[in-house]
């Protein structure tokens, strides 16, 4: 009985030393692959990650880490503004400026940014885990960075004056002012197949920028900005019972208004995938009656 005892104790033994064993293997593996990740890709039928167009299934593999040491692996300068949305990607150790990339073609993902991919119109793979990728299809794609960082000096501006009924001074003011605000792209699948046209991911395209006034979309977004804006004074007045003029010093609530206004009016947060991080008015023109009306008030009171 002891015998037995003895043996199968050892057996035991036996087994989990394989097991660890088989573990450590697969660790070793796995560190062996960490600097370097694979962006798979089949014309076919897309799986690694890609996007399923027809059943908007989108999957994901991260296989390994960004490098620690970067220096000189990019390609050409990236031409790009810090207000610019999208962009064309950079191969890695590569004079050629275009961004079209084939198989075996490397790309560095930078921290605070989206890789896309895309052929003939359609987008085929997308990737938000900074790393180092190499690219492995049939054929060619386009890649482009979507910028997932803070987006600033996106300006916008009243065309008219706005009335609100001021909850402080009891009666209408009317006003106009201009400013800039702070956006961020939260879903960079939905400002891809929701917003952003194709004309901005081609080989030829140039980046989106939301202040280009060629452009229709930009032009489009800042006309729903200044929608968005015609009654936020009276909320602001009426909601923390204070006068309208006094948002010029609260950005922060201001920002919080401007953010849900345009969810509400275009969806914005839900479908756009941009969020309004930070506003700022920096200039305020109360009507020239009303500011008489003002100063009378306060001699008064």
């Amino acid at each position: 009985m002891i015998k037995k005892k003895v043996f199968l104790c050892l057996a035991i033994l036996m087994v989990f030393f394989i097991a660890g064993c088989g573990k450590k293997e697969n660790i070793n593996n796995t560190n062996n692959n960490v600097n370097n990740n694979e962006i798979t890709q089949d014309d076919e039928q897309p799986n690694h990650l890609a996007i399923n167009i027809d059943e908007n299934i989108l999957s994901l593999e991260w296989m390994g880490a960004i490098q620690t040491d970067t220096t000189g692996m990019f390609g050409p300068s990236l031409n790009m503004d810090i207000s610019d949305i999208t962009f064309k990607a950079n191969k890695i150790g590569s004079n050629d400026t275009s961004n079209v990339i084939k198989n075996g073609d490397q790309i560095i993902l930078p921290e605070g940014t989206a890789l896309i991919t895309v052929k003939d119109g359609m987008l085929t793979g997308l990737v938000t885990q900074a790393g180092m990728y190499t690219f492995k299809g049939k054929s060619n794609q386009l890649a482009f960075y979507i910028n997932l960082k803070y987006i600033p000096n996106n300006k916008f501006g009243m065309p008219y004056e706005i009335f609100w009924n001021d909850y402080y001074y009891g009666t209408l003011l009317q006003a106009n002012y201009y400013g800039t605000y702070t956006i961020q792209i939260i879903d960079p699948l939905l400002i891809i197949k929701n917003l952003i046209t194709i004309d901005y991911f081609t080989e030829s395209s140039k980046n989106f920028n939301m202040n280009d006034e060629d452009s229709d979309l930009a032009n489009m977004l800042f006309n729903q900005v200044v929608s968005a804006n015609a009654g936020i004074l009276d909320k602001y007045s009426n909601e923390y019972s204070i006068s309208g003029l006094n948002i010029v010093n609260d950005s922060q609530i201001f920002a919080a208004m401007l953010n849900d206004s345009l969810e509400e009016s275009n969806s914005w947060n839900s479908v756009y995938g941009i969020k309004i991080s930070d506003a700022h008015i920096d200039e305020f023109n109360l009507n020239e009656s009303y500011q008489a009306f003002i100063e009378a008030y306060e001699k008064e009171n």
